[in-house]
C-alpha cells in the first residue's frame, strides 16, 4: 500500500519529468507551471513525512514552515529546507501567470517567460524534489 506522503512525493517526480517534456518541446509556459507544482507537491510531501497535514491551499504561510521546520531530523539539515522555502515562495508568486497568462494584460503564459526561467523553474524543482526523497529515504518511505 502507497503511502499519502509517498503518492505524493511519486506525483512531485511525475510533474517534474512533465516539466522536463515539456522544455524539450519548447513550451517554457508549460514547463514552468509544471515545475512549480512540482515543487507544491515536494512540499506537501515533506508534510505529510513530517505527520503535519499539509495546508490545502497553494501557498503556504511562514508560520506553517516555520513549525515544519522544527520536525526536520538532525541529519536532514543539511537538504537545507529553509532555502528550499524561499525557492516555493519565488516560484508560487509566478504559479498563476505561468498557468494562465495575465488576463488584465491580454497576455498568454506561452509569451511571459523564456527557457531561461523555465530551465531554473525545473532546476529548483530538482533540488525540492531531490531533498524531500532523501528525507522520505532517511524515513523509511520510497517512492
Amino acid at each position: 500500500m502507497t503511502t499519502t506522503a509517498e503518492g505524493m512525493l511519486r506525483r512531485a517526480f511525475g510533474r517534474q519529468t512533465d516539466a522536463r517534456e515539456a522544455l524539450a518541446r519548447g513550451r517554457n509556459d508549460v514547463s514552468m507551471s509544471d515545475s512549480i507544482e512540482a515543487i507544491e507537491c515536494a512540499a506537501k510531501a515533506l508534510f505529510l513525512l513530517l505527520s503535519q497535514p499539509y495546508p490545502k491551499r497553494h501557498e503556504f504561510t511562514d508560520d506553517e514552515f516555520a513549525a515544519l521546520f522544527e520536525r526536520i531530523p538532525d541529519q536532514a539539515k543539511h537538504l537545507n529546507f529553509p532555502r528550499l522555502f524561499a525557492l516555493y515562495k519565488l516560484w508560487m508568486y509566478f504559479y498563476t501567470q505561468a498557468k494562465y497568462g495575465n488576463e488584465k494584460l491580454d497576455i498568454a503564459a506561452a509569451d511571459l517567460f523564456q527557457r531561461d526561467e523555465a530551465e531554473l523553474a525545473l532546476k529548483h524543482a530538482g533540488a525540492w524534489t531531490t531533498a524531500v526523497n532523501v528525507l522520505a529515504a532517511q524515513a523509511g518511505v520510497l517512492a
